[in-house]
């Protein structure tokens, strides 16, 4: 998907509008098993993902393209900063990159 920012866009790195299937990994739990998610946005900076679950504030988690993505194997680490959604069946994730990821790799979660 060819990227085009809006206008009022003005993020150091503008986000991508998607809906791409993903899978979570968390790390720091006992048993690290994937589950599935939807990636909404992403940029070099963070991501905007649709969680079945919700995940702490402050949790490192890994991201990557579902099984059927040309992508998979590729993975992101990124850090939850908020949930927007805490109270709905689905969390909305708002993540950030400890450092920025390149459009290479970006282009595989689009």
């Amino acid at each position: 998907m060819p990227y085009k920012a809006s206008v009022s866009d003005r993020r150091a790195f503008p986000r991508v509008q998607t809906e791409v299937p993903i899978e979570i990994v968390r790390p720091d739990q006992p048993i690290v098993e994937p589950f599935a998610a939807t990636l909404l946005d992403i940029s070099q900076n963070g991501a905007m993902i649709l969680s079945p679950e919700p995940i702490p504030t402050g949790e490192w988690i890994m991201m990557r393209p579902d099984r059927k993505g040309a992508g998979f194997g590729t993975e992101i680490v990124a850090i939850v900063d908020h949930n927007l959604s805490p109270n709905d069946a689905q969390a909305k994730l708002a993540c950030r990159f400890p450092q920025p990821v390149e459009y290479s790799v970006l282009r595989l979660f689009t």
